[in-house]
């Protein structure tokens, strides 16, 4: 969809879905995300320990979107 704030950009809006993850592998995506070489914004991140096992996540949601100009 075109950006409400700035001419020319378009927004476009995705989200990842994780499931049964370490918290390490948590970090390493959000390192990536942090290192793209495109703006990604998140809207939304939910975040559930595995109660079982320490250091597990039973799920990871994020909510993003990223901004392209055509």
């Amino acid at each position: 969809t075109a950006s409400k704030e700035v001419q020319g950009v378009y927004v476009y809006p995705f989200s990842i879905q994780l499931q049964n993850i370490s918290y390490n592998t948590m970090l390493k995506l959000f390192s990536e995300l942090e290192k793209n070489n495109r703006i990604i914004q998140a809207d939304q991140v939910q975040i559930s320990p595995d109660k079982a096992r320490p250091g597990y996540l039973s799920s990871v949601s994020l909510s993003l979107k990223t901004f392209v100009q055509p």
